[in-house]
């Protein structure tokens, strides 16, 4: 697995339905995946774990973490090019 949660702008992965997409603040998680028990039910397990504990190492690691971002904070309005 070459992905890294937290570490840049515009990749994402994906494990069956379950899609991890990360963004300039933040990470998306969506869809759904089924668990089963069973040895690839495992794997998803420890792959998701993975995704998980590394955006948790990145946030730890950040100095000056803030306490809550708002979504569109950082959102400038720019001239439409089609008027």
């Amino acid at each position: 697995m070459t992905f890294s949660a937290l570490s840049d702008e515009n990749h994402s992965y994906s494990i069956e339905n379950l899609t991890f997409e990360n963004h300039g603040d933040g990470l998306s998680i969506y869809g759904d995946i089924q668990i089963l028990r069973d040895q690839q039910g495992l794997k998803y397990l420890e792959e998701i774990k993975t995704i998980i504990d590394g955006a948790i190492l990145q946030l730890q690691n950040t100095e000056a973490l803030p306490e809550q971002l708002i979504l569109g904070q950082n959102n400038t309005e720019i001239d439409n090019p089609f008027l």
